[in-house]
């Protein structure tokens, strides 16, 4: 099997975690994380290579985010990810390949639109809109260049409108009341 080649980011930690550091620290500190996500654990050997000559500058302010047992380091926070995502995958590859799979081992989880219960899923979107607009009894006037309302009154369309209606795809439901574009 392959090694999976990704596992879970959040920014928001990572930007709350290093806030205090430069630029330069930053980068070395994703650097040694890359190196971990593909070795599994570091030696400091392994560390002063990628910080090479800023090893003690750059180390002496990054060296907390990492832990260390005879004589190896990691981050511990990227290691229980990576076993997230293991985990993960390898539940969906179970689910995937179990006897009672019959192929679409997903289709609990998920919304067909083909047997939606909406009653305008047998037409196209342009036609389903247009019925839509009907039901609701907002229209275009014949001329184009108004919109009526359910309460029958009506609103000319502006510039813009006219212009988005010509290019296509504009519909009647878009024109809000009492604003003209």
């Amino acid at each position: 099997m392959a090694k999976d080649p990704a596992f879970l980011f959040y920014p928001g930690d990572y930007i709350s975690g290093v806030m205090h550091l430069d630029f330069e620290c930053k980068g070395a500190y994703v650097d040694l994380l890359m190196l971990q996500f593909n070795k599994d654990r570091m030696t400091i050997h392994m560390i002063k290579q990628v910080l090479g000559h800023k090893f003690e500058h750059i180390w002496s302010l990054i060296s907390d985010k990492f832990r260390e047992k005879d004589g190896f380091y990691w981050n511990e926070r990227l290691r229980i990810e990576k076993e997230k995502r293991i985990t993960f995958c390898e539940s969906r590859r179970n689910n995937r390949n179990s006897s009672n799979s019959q192929g679409n081992h997903m289709s609990s989880h998920m919304e067909n639109e083909n047997n939606s219960n909406n009653k305008y899923s047998k037409y196209n979107s342009s036609k389903a809109k247009k019925l839509q607009n009907e039901e609701r009894g907002i229209r275009f006037s014949e001329n184009k260049l108004e919109v009526i309302f359910a309460d029958g009154t009506s609103q000319k369309l502006g510039q813009g409108q006219l212009l988005r209606m010509k290019e296509g795809g504009y519909e009647p439901h878009y024109v809000k009341r009492g604003i003209i574009e």
